[in-house]
């Protein structure tokens, strides 16, 4: 009689609790406008699409840094040490805000953060892109209707540049002996590749930037993930969110793309008389921070429309309120001591912090990959700035989309168990391992240059030319030899085409400014093996994120969300970048310097470069095996994983008042004014929650 007992009271309280929810919460609208032609779109499958493609700009933005690398390296005089941080910022602003929006993602309007988070999106790109404009006027070069024509075989000057313009250095065959630059009365100026006057402001601006990118990034994977999970059925929380990440793992492919592209157009958008290949060029890395950004602020609109809730989700918060309502409300002291006790509920999961760890190490890889791929393309393969962005955005990222939505359909399909899911991902693991280490034979030699070896033994030219063996200005002889500048080809006369005269080539020898094509065989090779490497690390995204979940009691839910994502950040995207930026240093074999000012690296040591990065990834990789080793013996211990599925309080059109002829089948000591009759299944009495 007691359970008739609480069955009554809730069925008499249902009606107007759920009524109420229904009206204010899971409508689609703002305020008091909400349109019945918007009812339709309050579905899980109309904010996944919609969300989508506000990801999928938030992603584009947070990823078309790096395909720009080479270029702000070029034109601040940066390292990839100082590069490397900048990219790291968006992490120190993620982690500065992403415990306090996980922990508050189930008491918020999720969708509206959603729209105000994609707005600081849109509002970093556009500070991003203030660098440009600050120092624009140091960056103009001749237009293309121009000729600059010098005749240096006199010998008056150690070097000579094209004229009216110090940004288009070619140091130039000279009969002098070489001197030493006065520092004294140097005059500042424009250098590719050295600092300059507005460097300092620049890495503020873009490091700025990105902070305020990192703040917006951190409520979106908690928030989106419990949003997804609160209002779906448990079993399809794993095809939902490998969509929306799937998405959003174009945004890397797009930015990486469209970013090569943006680097075939010089940086003031004026038609100027070099072509990408030179030295001295700089692609338009500002355009894509402005365009997205604007864009990414106009698409935060849609998100403001959703309602709070879903109403198969709505019925389950209605019942999570009435409890919070018998418990009374909590003091702030209450809240604290309420987060530490699920923090260390949290921190004593023998599955979720091994977990996590495993996680850490894999990101540490994954984030330099990502930082500085299209940059080893470049040093490996000796292909230009656009073309690396771009093969690394259709190549690698394309296919870990593929990766993460194909790991998603088979989770869900499958309805695999978490412990066959850490079986799963251990041999992925494995697998991965065994591929990547094959990229220490996939690459190409250092190219053979005149004019230059480590020793310092070949520093002469050719002829009587005296050289400055520290200017770097690699040119292509007509003979396909590389020549470490003009002055060592012997070139004497130059105009926008090229350089002539160059007698260390031969008899009318020329050369054009930039290094020769490679006959390296090498890069198809290495882009399938990392394209499927890449496909196999996505695929175990969406195992993993379902081991989270299910490992975690429901109400901690979102807080492990969160949790796992600030480790993650903290010890895998922030140091990632860092770490792999300064062993990108240590393979310069030359530093552009002038007047004790260090810049970016010219010159680097391909053969040192490929060996790092490989015995980095595969060294990482290992130490993720042992751990994951770890996770599979405690899931195996563990018992209480969270599979039970989430049975909804029933709607008020399942609550009708009882017939008069029932009113003879009810109890002869029930007699409640009014009677409710609930049409569900007795079975399902079992699974409510009073």
């Amino acid at each position: 009689m007691e359970e008739t007992e609480k069955l009554r009271v809730h069925a008499a309280e249902s009606p107007t609790t759920l009524k109420h929810v229904e009206q204010s919460d899971t409508e689609c609208g703002i305020g008091s406008c909400k349109p019945s032609a918007l009812r339709c779109c309050a579905t899980m499958c109309t904010f996944v699409a919609v969300y989508s493609i506000s990801g999928l700009l938030t992603s584009i933005l947070s990823m078309y840094i790096a395909s720009q690398i080479t270029t702000l390296e070029k034109q601040f005089g940066l390292s990839s040490t100082q590069t490397g941080f900048i990219l790291s910022c968006n992490d120190i602003g993620y982690l500065s805000t992403t415990l306090i929006a996980s922990y508050i993602a189930q008491k918020v309007h999720i969708p509206r953060v959603l729209a105000i988070s994609t707005v600081l999106y849109g509002v970093s790109g556009i500070i991003c892109s203030l660098a440009y404009f600050i120092s624009k006027d140091l960056l103009k070069l001749p237009r293309t209707e121009v000729s600059s024509f010098v005749n240096v075989s006199d010998g008056d000057q150690i070097s000579s540049y094209y004229t009216n313009n110090p940004t288009f250095e070619a140091p130039m065959c000279s009969f002098k002996d070489f001197l030493p630059e006065n520092c004294t009365t140097h005059v500042s100026k424009q250098t590719i590749g050295l600092p300059n006057q507005y460097s300092i402001i620049a890495v503020a601006l873009i490091g700025g930037g990105m902070i305020l990118q990192g703040v917006g990034k951190a409520p979106r994977y908690p928030m989106v993930s419990t949003y997804i999970d609160d209002n779906v059925k448990r079993t399809q929380t794993p095809l939902y969110v490998g969509i929306v990440s799937g998405v959003g793992i174009f945004g890397p492919a797009i930015a990486f793309t469209t970013g090569g592209m943006i680097s075939t157009i010089y940086v003031t958008l004026e038609d100027v008389s070099i072509n990408p290949r030179h030295p001295s060029w700089i692609g338009a890395w500002w355009l894509g921070f402005l365009v997205y950004g604007i864009i990414s602020i106009i698409s935060a609109g849609p998100l403001l429309l959703f309602p709070r809730w879903m109403k198969k989700g709505a019925e389950d918060r209605a019942m999570r309120k009435q409890k919070r309502k018998q418990k009374g409300n909590l003091t702030w002291n209450k809240r604290f001591f309420e987060f530490l006790h699920t923090l260390r509920r949290l921190l004593t999961n023998p599955v979720y912090m091994p977990l996590i760890a495993a996680v850490c190490l894999t990101l540490l890889g994954v984030s330099s990959g990502l930082a500085f791929g299209p940059k080893y393309l470049e040093v490996e393969f000796f292909v230009p700035t656009w073309k690396a962005n771009i093969l690394q955005g259709v190549v690698g990222i394309l296919t870990a989309s593929i990766g993460t939505i194909l790991g998603g359909i088979v989770t869900t399909k499958f309805k695999l168990h978490p412990v066959t899911c850490v079986k799963i991902v251990l041999l992925v693991y494995l697998l991965s391992t065994g591929l990547g280490s094959l990229s220490f034979l996939f690459g190409c030699s250092n190219p053979d240059i005149s004019g230059y070896s480590r020793s310092r033994n070949d520093s002469k030219s050719c002829n009587a030319c005296h050289c400055d063996p520290t200017s770097y200005f690699p040119v292509c002889g007509s003979s396909k030899q590389i020549y470490f500048s003009p002055c060592y080809a012997g070139c004497s006369e130059a105009d926008e085409k090229g350089f002539r005269n160059c007698s260390c080539i031969g008899e009318n020898g020329t050369a054009t400014a930039g290094q020769c094509d490679s006959n390296c065989q090498m890069l198809v090779p290495y882009l399938v093996l990392n394209a499927v490497t890449n496909l196999l690390g996505a695929f175990n995204m969406m195992p993993i994120f379902f081991i989270y979940l299910r490992s975690v009691k429901d109400e901690d839910k979102a807080f492990a969300i969160g949790l796992s994502a600030f480790m993650s950040t903290l010890l895998g995207w922030l140091p990632g970048p860092v770490i792999f930026g300064k062993l990108v240093d240590t393979t310069c074999l030359l530093w552009k310097s002038s007047c004790g000012n260090i810049g970016s690296c010219a010159m680097y040591d391909t053969d040192l470069f490929r060996y790092l990065k490989a015995g980095y990834e595969t060294i990482l990789r290992v130490f993720t095996i042992l751990v994951f080793i770890v996770v599979l013996l405690k899931a195996l211990e563990k018992t209480d994983w969270n599979l039970g599925e989430t049975t909804a309080v029933p709607a008020e059109e399942n609550i009708v008042f009882l017939e008069e002829k029932d009113l003879a089948k009810t109890p002869t000591d029930w007699n409640p004014n009014p009677i409710y009759k609930l049409k569900i299944q007795p079975k399902q009495l079992k699974s409510f929650k009073y």
